[in-house]
C-alpha cells in the first residue's frame, strides 16, 4: 500500500498526463522459404514514415527457428537521411559496407541504435523484442539493419521483385540477407529476401515502457572472486601452469578454492562440436547454451560470448573484443568473465570451439597460434551450473605478455586499489581460499511498468552484514559520485522523492501502478541500497545499480 500512495503523490506531483496511444502493427507475415543459422545473420529493409506525426517502434516481432521458450537478442542499425549524407539512405548497395551503418563514426566499434531481448514463440510465430523506451522515427525514410547475434531469422524469397508492405503511416520495402553482420555476402540480390515478421509502433512521439538496469554497485573491496595470475616471458616470468589443470571451486563464500594438479586433462573438440569462425581479435556474439553455466559472483546464465582472446564473458551486452590480447583491464571492465588470455590468432590456423558434453560446457582453442608467432596454443575453459570452472592448458607458452584467472568485473574489482595476484603455479602444492567477497546490492526489474501493472524488482547480494534494505524513487539521477565523501565507487543514482522499504532473500518487491492517466509517461530512477555497517564508508550504505524506467499508458 505505501508503494500505491507514493506513486499516486507522484502522478500528482509529475503534472499533466500523457496521450492515450493506440498501437498499430504493420506486418510483412510468416510465410518463409528459407532460413540462416550463421551466428550475426543480418536482414535489411527500408522504412519510410509518412505519418506527419511520425512514429514510435515499441515491439519488433521476430519469425525465428528457434523452439519456443528460448532467449535469444538482436541489435538493430538505423540510417536517417543526415547520416546518410543528406540522401535519401536505402539499404540497397550498402549491406556489406560497415561505415554506413555506424551511427557514430567518432567511435571504433560500430554502435547499434538499439538492442532487443526476444523471447521466441516458434517458428511462424511472431517471438517479441520489445523496445525499452521505444525508438522514435520522424517522417522520413530509413534504411534499417537488424542483426540476429544467434542467427536462424526466417525470411521470405521474392525471386528478385520487390517486397512491399504498407498501412496509413508507414511503407516497407526490402530486403536483402547477409551471413555476417555487413560482411560474408548476399542471400540473394537487393529485393530479393524479404525479412518476415511484425512492426509495432505507436503514431506520434509516445511514451513507452521501460526498466533499464544502469551503472554498478557498491563497496567493492576485497573481491574474493578475483583472480589473476600475469605471465611475461620477455620480463623473467614466462608461463609456468602449462601441462596443468587449474580448478576453481566456489567456496560459499562469493569467492573460490583453487587447486591445480599435473597433466591437464585436455579433452579434444569431437565431431559435434561447433566451430566458431573467429578471425584474429574477434568477439562471437552470444551463443545459446542447452545448459546454464555459473561465472564469478554467481551469474548464471544460458548464453555466453566468447573473444577469440581466450576469454569467455557471461554478461552478453555492450561487449567489444579485446585487442591484442586481454589484460587485466578487461578482467575489471567486463561483467563475469573468465580468461586463459593471450594474443591468439585463429584466422591463421587451429580451432575456436564450443561443446556441451552432459552438463558441462567446454570451450577450446585446439592449437590456435599466438599472433606472429611460430607456436600454437592448446587451451580449455570447462564451465557448468554448480559454478565450477576448469582451466585446461594442454600446451600455453605465450610470448607476449598474458594474463590468466576468473572476475566478477564491473561493480566489484573495478575499484579495487590494488589488483590481487595469485600464484596459480603454486596450488598445486596447496590449495589457495580466496576468502569472502565484498559485493554490493543490486536491484533487477522483473516486468515492464504499465498503467495497472506494477513494477517488480528484486534485489540480490545484499550484503550479509546489511541490517535493512530500501528503495529509493526519483524523478531525476543525480549521478553524485560519492568518492569524495568517503564511500569510493558509490554513485547516487536517484533523486529519491520516495524510500520504499524493501524485501530481499529472492522475494519480488511489488508496487502497484494505479490506472491513473497522470503516470503515463512518467519517468522514474530506481536505486537498491541497504543500511550496512560493514560497508566501509561513513554513510554505512550499500548503494545498488540504477534502473530507468517509463510507465506506459497501456
Amino acid at each position: 500500500m505505501r508503494s500505491l500512495i507514493s506513486l499516486t503523490a507522484m502522478a500528482v506531483l509529475a503534472g499533466g498526463a500523457a496521450a492515450q496511444a493506440t498501437p498499430n502493427t504493420l506486418s510483412t507475415g510468416f510465410m518463409p522459404t528459407f532460413f540462416s543459422g550463421a551466428v550475426d545473420t543480418t536482414t535489411y529493409f527500408d522504412l519510410t514514415v509518412t505519418d506527419p506525426a511520425g512514429i514510435t517502434l515499441f515491439d519488433i516481432g521476430h519469425n525465428l527457428n528457434f523452439a519456443a521458450g528460448q532467449t535469444t537478442s538482436c541489435e538493430v542499425y538505423v540510417v536517417d537521411m543526415a547520416e546518410a549524407g543528406g540522401v535519401t539512405p536505402t539499404f540497397r548497395g550498402n549491406e556489406l559496407i560497415p561505415a554506413f551503418w555506424d551511427n557514430d563514426l567518432a567511435t571504433p566499434e560500430l554502435e547499434p541504435d538499439f538492442a532487443s531481448s526476444i523471447a521466441t514463440a516458434g517458428a511462424n510465430l511472431p517471438s517479441p523484442g520489445p523496445i525499452p523506451g521505444g525508438f522514435f522515427l520522424a517522417p522520413g525514410t530509413y534504411a534499417i539493419a537488424i542483426t540476429y547475434n544467434d542467427g536462424a531469422p526466417l525470411y521470405t524469397t521474392f525471386s528478385g521483385a520487390n517486397g512491399m508492405f504498407s498501412d496509413a503511416n508507414l511503407a516497407f520495402d526490402g530486403g536483402s540477407v547477409s551471413p555476417g553482420r555487413f560482411a560474408g555476402g548476399l542471400f540473394g540480390a537487393s529485393g530479393a529476401r524479404i525479412w518476415n515478421g511484425d512492426i509495432n509502433y505507436f503514431s506520434g512521439n509516445v511514451p513507452v515502457a521501460k526498466a533499464v538496469s544502469f551503472g554498478d554497485e557498491c563497496p567493492a573491496f576485497n573481491d574474493a572472486s578475483l583472480v589473476i595470475e600475469q605471465f611475461n616471458a620477455a620480463g623473467g616470468a614466462p608461463s609456468d601452469i602449462s601441462g596443468t589443470e587449474i580448478c576453481f571451486t566456489p567456496n560459499g563464500q562469493g569467492g573460490y578454492t583453487v587447486t591445480s594438479t599435473a597433466g591437464s586433462n585436455y579433452q579434444a573438440p569431437s565431431g559435434a562440436a561447433t566451430v566458431l569462425m573467429l578471425g584474429d581479435d574477434v568477439l562471437s556474439g552470444p551463443l545459446m547454451l542447452a545448459n546454464a553455466v555459473t561465472g564469478p559472483g554467481g551469474t548464471t546464465v544460458t548464453s555466453i560470448e566468447i573473444d577469440s582472446n581466450g576469454r569467455v564473458l557471461f554478461d552478453t551486452t555492450a561487449n567489444a573484443a579485446t585487442i591484442g590480447g586481454p589484460g587485466v583491464g578487461d578482467f575489471l571492465n567486463s561483467v563475469s568473465n573468465v580468461q586463459i588470455g593471450a594474443d591468439y590468432d585463429p584466422s591463421v590456423g587451429g580451432t575456436v570451439t564450443i561443446e556441451e558434453i552432459g552438463t558441462d560446457v567446454l570451450v577450446s582453442w585446439d592449437a590456435v597460434p599466438e599472433f606472429g608467432q611460430p607456436s600454437t596454443f592448446t587451451t580449455q575453459i570447462v564451465l557448468n551450473a554448480n559454478g565450477v570452472i576448469k582451466f585446461r592448458l594442454d600446451n600455453y607458452f605465450p610470448v607476449a605478455v598474458s594474463n590468466v584467472g576468473v572476475a566478477q568485473g564491473v561493480g566489484f574489482s573495478d575499484f579495487a586499489t590494488v589488483v590481487p595476484a595469485t600464484d596459480l603455479s603454486a596450488t598445486a602444492m596447496a590449495a589457495v581460499d580466496t576468502g569472502m567477497s565484498s559485493i554490493g546490492i543490486r536491484a533487477t526489474a522483473l516486468t515492464t511498468p504499465v498503467l495497472g501493472s506494477s513494477l517488480d524488482v528484486v534485489l540480490e547480494q545484499v550484503p550479509p552484514t546489511a541490517i535493512g534494505s530500501f528503495l529509493l524513487l526519483g524523478f531525476s539521477n543525480p549521478g553524485l559520485d560519492l568518492t569524495a565523501l568517503g564511500a569510493p565507487g558509490c554513485v547516487l543514482r536517484s533523486s529519491g522523492e520516495s524510500t520504499i522499504p524493501a524485501m530481499t532473500g529472492g522475494v519480488p518487491n511489488v508496487t502497484p501502478i494505479p490506472p491513473l492517466m497522470g503516470l503515463a509517461g512518467l519517468q522514474l530512477f530506481v536505486q537498491a541500497a541497504a543500511l550496512d555497517p560493514g560497508a566501509g564508508n561513513p554513510f554505512f550504505i550499500s548503494l545498488g545499480n540504477g534502473i530507468d524506467v517509463c510507465i506506459q499508458a497501456q
